[in-house]
């Protein structure tokens, strides 16, 4: 009794992934991906720039071609199974940022480019178990940390109103609108110029205290208070 000849399909997707669960192909991609910073991190001195542009261009373009043909063995690894391609999220975001520097409009934008090439450096997580688990779990705590955010947001944006309608028309180079009594009171979490603010609140009225108070004993300002006794 024969055994009937495999799909086309099967085949092709049995001989992808021979080669992509290969251990030297992810160290070839991990060795790529870390060539992929390096450079990165070259194009940031002007003069190296200058003297070797061409050899920098033609370094990206063997990336990115190195990149695509690792997807294309990727995606033929799943030509028999290709839902679960899409069920691995790391598979999507890998196809997702090789496929923009494809994109017209990302093509064309050194900016927009060198930042796709930055976020290549995350796909070191693929081949770290412990940064794998990392990423997921800073996944899993941005919605509390949406929230925490917004509250913040909140509090902040009625404290600012607070100070305009107090020292608004005292000091508006602080508190003169909205837009400066945030940034204001984002400088004043950092103790920049806390020193200063009490002592225009106190020209006002010594009441400026009470919001001046909590300001000045933030966490940040109590470790930097412990900081300095130490010193």
């Amino acid at each position: 009794m024969t055994t009937a000849p495999a799909p086309t399909r099967v085949r092709i997707a049995a001989a992808c992934r021979a080669v992509t669960e290969a251990p030297a192909f992810s160290f070839a991609v991990l060795t790529v991906i870390l060539l992929n910073a390096v450079l990165l991190g070259a194009e940031t001195y002007r003069g190296f720039v200058s003297e070797h542009a061409a050899l920098l261009h033609g370094a990206e373009l063997t990336c990115l071609a190195f990149f695509t043909l690792e997807m294309v063995l990727r995606v033929g690894a799943h030509a028999d199974r290709p839902k679960e391609f899409w069920r691995d999220g790391w598979n999507v975001f890998d196809l997702i940022v090789v496929a923009c520097a494809y994109i017209p409009f990302v093509r064309e934008n050194s900016t927009a480019l060198r930042l796709l090439r930055l976020v290549r450096v995350l796909r070191t997580a693929r081949f770290f178990p412990q940064l794998r688990i990392l990423f997921i779990a800073v996944s899993r705590s941005l919605p509390g940390t949406v929230s925490f955010l917004f509250v913040g947001a909140v509090i902040l944006y009625v404290y600012a109103m607070i100070g305009w309608v107090c020292f608004g028309s005292h000091d508006p180079a602080h508190f003169g609108s909205l837009g400066r009594a945030l940034l204001t009171l984002f400088l004043l979490m950092t103790l920049e110029g806390l020193q200063d603010a009490i002592y225009n609140g106190l020209a006002v009225s010594r009441l400026s205290l009470l919001y001046y108070g909590p300001t000045s004993c933030s966490p940040r300002s109590s470790w930097s208070t412990s900081s300095s006794g130490w010193s």
